[in-house]
């Protein structure tokens, strides 16, 4: 009797865990981490339910247009992060960046050296160390400052 509440307990609690889990998707040629039941970042940040983060190309694009929102099923998510490396040493030359984009993580764009051209929010919170370290677009910079809105 308590070996079979066990493992029932073990099964609920994995089917809970399992809700919240990030899930990882190609969705019109990027791939993205989804978070149906919100989650903690590394940095401490709490992200609210069906949030999606941009994590890599599925293959090489010249334009890059992210989205504001992707769905898979009848989900929808919307996109509030670029994560670490998303775009390294990719061959991309312009990016579109949504305004529901709220940080950019280290090195998204590093090594991005054909990247000439980028879209960014005004309402852009974060940018994280070394974000275009590297890339076309910040070695064309004055002094290697970036203004972003009312963001230095």
């Amino acid at each position: 009797m308590v070996l079979k509440n066990f493992c029932l307990l073990f099964v609920f609690l994995s089917l809970s865990t399992n809700a919240n889990a990030q899930m990882t998707h190609e969705i019109g040629g990027i791939w993205y981490n989804l978070y149906p039941g919100g989650y903690m970042y590394y940095t401490g940040c709490v992200m609210e339910d069906n949030t999606a983060e941009v994590v890599g190309l599925y293959q090489d694009f010249d334009k890059v247009y992210i989205p504001s929102e992707v769905t898979l099923g009848n989900t929808i998510f919307t996109v509030k992060t670029i994560g670490s490396n998303a775009f390294k040493d990719s061959s991309v030359e312009y990016i579109h960046i949504p305004p529901s984009v709220n940080s950019i993580m280290s090195g998204a764009f590093a090594g991005c050296k054909s990247l000439t051209s980028i879209n960014v929010p005004e309402n852009l919170i974060n940018i994280y160390s070394n974000a275009f370290d590297d890339s076309g677009w910040y070695d064309a910079q004055n002094e290697g400052l970036l203004f972003f809105g009312n963001t230095t």
